[in-house]
């Protein structure tokens, strides 16, 4: 498969769970490089303090040619020792979009997956622009219908009712990739890694943009001459509503 940072938009299309941001109950976004590009992480509650990038350090675009903050995770470096923050309590960080905070559980991949209407043919389940619908086996040789509409209301007992329906979901997918599974095994394609090539000198930009049972999660390096020299990861328990000072949008993103 291909999974050059040049091709994320078309490859992060075709994921199951389709990558996107929705602002007011409305798709803003589902190019997966975009959505990378407009994280900005911020300290704001942190006993962590945040270091400027040099100016021959800092990254202003990524490798597609969008325009990245200076609080973006590529540029993000912290002093070490705890900074006199009378606000901190934690030593996380908190992700934001374009100056936007934002939820990532098995709810938003449910709600994200079923607005975009992206989802890849299944024989288990579809996305409407409405909903999700299931068509899911039993083990007695039947099968079960389920569908989850997008509620017009988003509190806590949809982030709950949804979760549940998170299972169906995740069922279905899992079915889709043992048969995808089993039909590589019959052509005799087994190999389950590749050889890493490693011997490009320079600077590069590496970013993995994943999901997790409790929702979306991504890792971004720096690696220069084959060194590792900056690693930054957020979870969802950093990003889901995490805690930011209310301001305006930081100008990088007005208007944008």
């Amino acid at each position: 498969s291909d999974g050059r940072y040049a091709h994320a938009d078309a490859w992060g299309e075709r994921r199951w769970s389709t990558p996107a941001i929705a602002i007011d109950g409305r798709l803003a976004c589902t190019q997966l490089s975009l959505l990378n590009a407009g994280l900005e992480e911020l300290l704001d509650y942190s006993y962590r303090e945040s270091r400027p990038a040099e100016a021959d350090e800092l990254i202003t675009y990524d490798p597609n040619g969008n325009p990245i903050s200076a609080f973006h995770p590529w540029n993000s470096k912290a002093k070490t020792g705890r900074a006199s923050n009378p606000r901190a309590y934690s030593w996380g960080s908190s992700l934001t979009w374009r100056g936007h905070g934002f939820e990532v559980g098995a709810y938003a991949r449910l709600y994200l997956t079923a607005l975009a209407k992206k989802a890849q043919p299944s024989s288990f389940l579809a996305a409407t622009g409405a909903g999700l619908r299931f068509v899911l086996p039993t083990t007695q040789g039947h099968t079960i219908e389920l569908e989850w509409q997008v509620p017009t209301v988003w509190n806590t007992f949809e982030r709950n009712r949804a979760r549940a329906y998170g299972l169906a979901f995740s069922v279905a997918v899992t079915l889709e990739n043992i048969a995808i599974a089993q039909q590589l095994v019959r052509t005799n394609e087994t190999k389950t890694s590749v050889p890493l090539k490693n011997d490009r000198a320079g600077r590069h930009l590496g970013v993995g943009l994943w999901g997790a049972s409790r929702g979306f999660l991504a890792h971004w390096a720096i690696i220069t001459d084959h060194v590792i020299r900056n690693y930054q990861i957020a979870i969802p328990s950093r990003i889901t509503w995490a805690p930011v000072r209310r301001r305006a949008r930081s100008a990088h993103w007005r208007g944008r």
